[in-house]
């Protein structure tokens, strides 16, 4: 099961979604079961891991928790920071807000507490992006502000460039366009080998430039994205370069990229369909998991309380039975003591008539002797 485990644990690492439990459900069983305080924790978080791809968010939130509540130690930091952010992101994505937010701050604390910047940046992200749909974009600033700064600490340009552009995108989003426009130009001067952080970047650079009117300026990045984007960022692309040939009366290329933009749209109603289907089979499985659940937890409470039944009749019982025998033996201690007394008093007695027969015995010989020598002595003279 350890291998099993390991195995688990590498497909996850190299971002290979989990298709189903088949492989976590035994590792989990087996390690529930033979508890271990490095790998139980372990095998929870990944179940939690697997049941997430699988959209099944309710049960991967219990496992987390039950991950959570199975680290005894201080030097599992590290693990329970992973949990509370894989805890805060399946709350983000279910529009939790609030919940979201308390978990990910527990991860940012834990962050800090191993002083890992790395977590520590990641984690100011994940809190800005909370805050900003809670509508606190204020603390999203400060957020963001303060995860940058600590990029340029350690050198780490890519991610700087990214965090820029996620800053630059919320002060447009404010108004302070001089501020945006002078953080996204210097978000642009780093050289990124990343082509995920270089699809965030130029996705808010163009959508930045397309709100500002300036469509031939964002035109190099929405090809870009057309190219290398994810399906998102290929349909938004689509759809803003369908507005820049109307702009220019291209309608020949204006209905080229609408036509790209409704076979995007089709392809993610296709995931977006399949997911909610796996979301509603997880919900139902979920409550079929809980149903089982609770009927054995009524099954078990029956059980405990027919054993303490039987245990306090088994007790009352005994009790009986020493009590009993504890009276017979008090009634046997009592006759032999009757007997006993009875028995002396009875050679008492029989002492004391022996004793009275034996005077009369005496004095009636002694009667009979002086009646002898009486008789003797009148014959004498």
């Amino acid at each position: 099961m350890r291998y099993d485990l390991m195995l688990i644990k590498s497909r996850d690492k190299a971002y290979i979604e989990h298709r189903n439990d088949s492989m976590i459900a035994p590792v989990v069983e087996y390690f529930t079961g033979h508890s271990d305080p490095d790998l139980t924790p372990l095998a929870l978080y990944y179940a939690g891991r697997v049941y997430s791809d699988l959209g099944d968010a309710p049960r991967a939130l219990d496992y987390y928790q039950k991950a959570v509540n199975s680290l005894i130690s201080n030097d599992n930091d590290r693990l329970r920071t992973y949990i509370y952010t894989q805890i805060g992101d399946l709350y983000y994505r279910q529009g939790l807000f609030e919940y979201a937010l308390n978990a990910n701050k527990k991860s940012l604390d834990l962050s800090y507490a191993l002083n890992d910047t790395l977590f520590i940046i990641d984690g100011l992200k994940e809190i800005a992006h909370t805050y900003i749909n809670m509508n606190h974009e204020d603390s999203a600033l400060i957020c963001y502000k303060k995860a940058y700064e600590l990029s340029q600490s350690i050198n780490e340009e890519e991610l700087s460039g990214c965090l820029l552009s996620q800053y630059a995108y919320l002060e447009n989003s404010l108004g302070n366009k001089e501020v945006a426009d002078s953080l996204i130009e210097k978000a642009l001067m780093y050289d990124y080998k990343t082509e995920n952080l270089k699809s965030v970047l130029y996705a808010i650079t163009s959508k930045i430039y397309m709100q500002r009117g300036k469509s031939q300026q964002a035109l190099p990045y929405l090809l870009w994205l057309c190219d290398n984007g994810s399906i998102y960022a290929k349909r938004n692309a689509y759809r803003n370069i369908t507005l820049y040939h109307i702009q220019k009366m291209q309608w020949h290329d204006a209905l080229k990229y609408n036509n790209k933009a409704f076979d995007a749209v089709d392809s993610i109603r296709k995931i977006e369909g399949a997911e909610a289907v796996a979301r509603v089979k997880a919900n139902y499985d979920y409550s079929l998991y809980k149903i089982e659940n609770s009927d054995l937890k009524v099954n078990n409470a029956r059980k405990n309380k027919i054993i303490i039944i039987l245990s306090a009749i088994s007790i009352l019982i005994m009790l009986f039975i020493f009590f009993w025998w504890k009276s017979i033996k008090l009634k046997s201690q009592h006759q032999i003591e009757l007997l006993n007394n009875m028995k002396f008093l009875h050679e008492s007695e029989t002492e004391n008539i022996l004793n009275e027969k034996l005077k009369v015995t005496e004095e009636l010989h002694a009667k009979i002797t002086n009646l002898l020598l009486e008789n003797h002595s009148y014959n004498g003279k």
